[in-house]
């Protein structure tokens, strides 16, 4: 459980966290439901990984976006 792991430490350490994408979906979201329980619980997160935090979620997100975005268009086009 996170939470009662977060709550035990004052900081977690996490090494090699890799950056997400479509295929790594649920993990993304796993990832930062873990965040957000450490954040919440007041313990600090020291990590190492392959891009900086803010580009962590980018290609997850702009896959989703694009996807979406061809998903509208199919459906504009399929509309009489």
């Amino acid at each position: 459980d996170f939470g009662a792991g977060a709550a035990r430490y004052d900081a977690v350490l996490l090494a090699g966290v890799p950056s997400f994408d479509l295929t790594t979906h649920n993990e993304a979201r796993r990832f930062m439901n873990f965040v957000d329980i450490l954040y919440d619980e007041g313990c600090g997160l020291v990590m190492s990984a392959q891009e900086p935090p803010e580009r962590l979620l980018s290609r997850l997100e702009e896959e989703e976006g694009s996807h979406f975005l061809d998903a509208e268009q199919h459906n504009t086009d399929s509309r009489p």
